[in-house]
């Protein structure tokens, strides 16, 4: 089975220095690695390869996530005196998920060659859970995170859910809630989530349960220290008690802002036993979301209606992507 090689403190590998430190056990592997405190700090100050990296960085912080920069080398192919040839160093590696994220900013056309790296990585250590970010998702990510950008620089693109679409996914939830336990309380994870919230609430009710509805409102620390965590103000809160609690997201995608909530609930302890989501982004995922029914598709775009989107464009009763003119 092929090993990986822990890179140096600034994410580079030399030859010479990658092959002395491999027999040392205690850095070679990459479930070794954690992070604390002094890591956080140290990965603040080094120098990140693409400003999008540092924006991911500071998010991952502000959610309370651990990650390093660049600390694992993975050889993919090697010489006949078993030197590395070809190696592969994702961007981040966060230590609570055991999960590594290599990130591209290069347009679709341009990416052949890490697919390439990305398939080979794949295939010498299929134990690794390593992820690939595309241009777009990075782009949404940082548009997201960093510069939302004003609605005169969208227009709405083609229907991605028709109302009978989010109807039927409303009624799939329900159904796989309807286990005959009792009551359930419904927690819609902002705004966004609201209408689909009160759908699958509505699918409940005609099938005979009881369904309390709150709204959970998420703010995000602008602090970059781990643990940072969510900011969080419930609204129906009578409700909170009855019965078994279910987080509703409108579209689940990096996992982030999921992940922080459902550790929220159970500091709180309030402990959430099911998460369900109208829309999943898989590609852009960055921590797992255990959902009790998988979400629709979601692209790499910004979508509107549907709740989503706020103003004219959250009535719409189908959901669409927002794309930028040409």
């Amino acid at each position: 089975m092929a090993e990986a090689w822990p890179s140096d403190s600034a994410g580079r590998t030399s030859l010479q220095a990658t092959t002395e430190r491999t027999h040392d056990n205690t850095d070679r592997f990459p479930q070794r690695h954690h992070a604390n405190g002094k890591v956080q700090a140290a990965n603040r100050q080094i120098r990140f390869a693409h400003p999008a990296e540092a924006i991911v960085a500071e998010l991952l912080s502000s959610f309370g996530v651990g990650w390093l920069y660049e600390p694992v080398t993975f050889p993919l192919i090697t010489s006949a005196k078993g030197e590395p040839v070809q190696c592969f160093t994702p961007d981040f590696f966060l230590p609570d998920h055991d999960v590594y994220i290599e990130m591209t900013t290069m347009r679709q056309s341009l990416v052949t060659r890490k697919n390439r790296k990305f398939r080979l990585m794949r295939e010498l250590y299929p134990h690794v859970d390593v992820r690939l970010l595309y241009r777009k998702d990075v782009e949404l990510i940082v548009d997201r995170y960093a510069r939302t950008p004003e609605n005169s620089e969208l227009r709405t693109g083609p229907v991605l859910a028709t109302s009978d679409q989010i109807a039927h996914k409303a009624a799939e939830i329900a159904a796989q809630l309807n286990d005959g336990s009792g009551p359930i309380s419904l927690i819609a994870l902002g705004d966004g989530a609201v209408r689909f919230r009160d759908t699958v609430a509505a699918a409940l009710v005609d099938k005979g349960v009881r369904a309390g509805t709150i709204l959970a409102q998420i703010k995000r620390s602008r602090n970059t220290v781990p643990d940072a965590g969510l900011e969080v103000r419930l609204t129906g809160v009578d409700d909170l008690n009855e019965g078994r609690r279910i987080l509703l997201a409108d579209v689940v995608s990096t996992g982030l802002t999921m992940n922080a909530a459902l550790g929220w609930f159970r500091s709180a302890g309030l402990p959430i036993e099911g998460v369900a989501s109208l829309l999943d982004r898989r590609s852009a995922r960055l921590i797992d979301v255990p959902l009790v029914v998988p979400g629709l598709p979601a692209p790499s775009s910004w979508m509107v209606g549907a709740g989503l989107g706020g103003g004219n464009w959250a009535r719409r009763d189908d959901i669409h992507s927002l794309v930028r003119p040409e």
